[in-house]
């Protein structure tokens, strides 16, 4: 979690969903593939939230991230597995967890 003064939060989350746009890339030698943006459960304390998921090639595992804005705070979080489905539900449930963490701080 970080904090962002002047409460630039949100437009943070923005600006990593228009970042996240492409289909394909390759970063620190590793290329990833069927770059796609998901649908998180909803998330009360959120004031903005993107999530996507990846697949990395050469070792067939599916990483799939979430970034939440919560006033002046953004978390952002990420989960692994082999299996696409298991990446998903994992950080719907860290993504949960840690919006409910960020209720104490702004709260």
């Amino acid at each position: 979690v970080v904090a962002y003064p002047d409460g630039v939060a949100e437009d943070v989350v923005a600006e990593v969903a228009k970042a996240v746009t492409c289909s394909t890339y390759t970063a620190n030698g590793h290329e990833y593939s069927k770059v796609k943006a998901i649908d998180l459960p909803k998330v009360d304390s959120a004031d903005a939230k993107h999530a996507w998921c990846m697949v990395e090639a050469k070792e067939d595992v599916t990483t799939c991230h979430s970034v939440i804005a919560g006033q002046d705070l953004v978390s952002s979080l990420w989960a692994m597995s082999g299996d696409a489905d298991d990446a998903r539900d994992a950080l719907a449930v860290l993504t949960l967890l840690a919006s409910e963490r960020i209720v104490t701080q702004i709260g």
